[in-house]
């Protein structure tokens, strides 16, 4: 996806660590039909949400 680049995860303990690692190793990507759904349920508050772009 254009934008997004990475996540960064923190953990409280390292059995969090572990459940953090193990889904990472199990991502996969949204199939294009998933991504369409979540793109028109949150094209409502997306400008909202990115305003902040314009002070940069």
């Amino acid at each position: 996806q254009p934008g997004v680049h990475t996540c960064i995860i923190a953990a409280e303990d390292p059995a969090q660590l572990e459940r953090n690692v193990e889904a990472a190793r199990n991502f996969r990507p949204l199939a294009a039909t998933e991504l369409a759904a979540l793109e028109r349920r949150t094209a409502p508050v997306w400008e909202d949400n990115t305003f902040f772009r314009q002070w940069t």
